[in-house]
């Protein structure tokens, strides 16, 4: 009794499950979210339904007028999802995923023959046959696609760590080329301070001249004859001269 109600109900699970994880792994449908309600409309209640039995004929006979139409039915989403993902993909592990649902639906309506039609035992059940098998290419398809997704990582992680590092090298030498400018630049302000520092020494010394005989002149101008002004003025004259000759250098 266990048994049965294990096996039965495993059956739509299953169902309900390999549509599931078809529907994200393949991406050939978008509005996923909603299908996956509408299949849980339909595979839990079959579910529930072949559990509340107390009885082994009543498991039976709930699976056989209920849950046979839905799983026939999913079996044909199954592989009408693996055929849509082959004419997508044209890989090998689309062609694998094809083929194993195709052969789930031979085995169903092979073993349901002999059940329904000859009511007898077949010789050998391909229904348990070819789910082990759809595990088994499932498992495999994962297990390569995830070593892909771990070289790829391992790869972007390589090329991310010599990026990093050339980065640092480059930024150490603009760091360099900054530091060296702004020793330029400091070098250049100082030489600038200088340059200031030597020219308003340099154009004091004409103005002090310039300055003091203009002054001499104007206090005691009444004072000095001819001669004396024109050697003041001369004076005056050569030091502005010098001054101008200065300033243009």
């Amino acid at each position: 009794f266990v048994l049965e109600k294990i096996a039965r109900s495993g059956f739509p699970l299953f169902i309900f499950v390999g549509i599931c994880f078809l529907l994200d792994y393949t991406g050939v449908f978008k509005n996923k979210k909603t299908i996956k309600q509408v299949l849980a409309l339909i595979y839990l209640p079959s579910l529930i339904f072949v559990l509340l039995p107390s009885t082994t004929a009543g498991i039976i006979r709930n699976y056989n007028s209920y849950t046979l139409i839905p799983l026939l039915v999913g079996n044909l989403i199954l592989l009408s999802l693996t055929l849509l993902f082959l004419l997508k993909e044209k890989s090998r592990k689309s062609a694998f995923l094809f083929g194993i649902f195709l052969l789930n639906i031979f085995a169903g309506f092979y073993d349901g023959y002999y059940f329904a039609v000859l009511q007898t035992k077949p010789f050998v059940l391909l229904t348990p046959i070819t789910v082990f098998g759809i595990n088994l290419i499932i498992f495999i398809i994962l297990a390569l696609d995830h070593s892909k997704l771990y070289h790829l990582a391992v790869n972007s992680s390589k090329k991310l760590e010599k990026l990093n590092t050339e980065l640092e090298l480059l930024v150490e030498k603009r760091t360099q080329k900054t530091i060296e400018y702004a020793n330029k630049l400091e070098e250049a302000n100082n030489t600038k301070d200088k340059f200031f520092s030597i020219i308003a020494h340099d154009l004091k010394n004409p103005f002090n001249t310039l300055i003091g005989y203009a002054d001499v002149l104007k206090s005691d101008f009444r004072d000095y004859g001819p001669d004396e002004i024109h050697q003041h003025l001369n004076v005056i004259y050569d030091t502005s001269v010098n001054g101008y000759n200065l300033l243009e250098n």
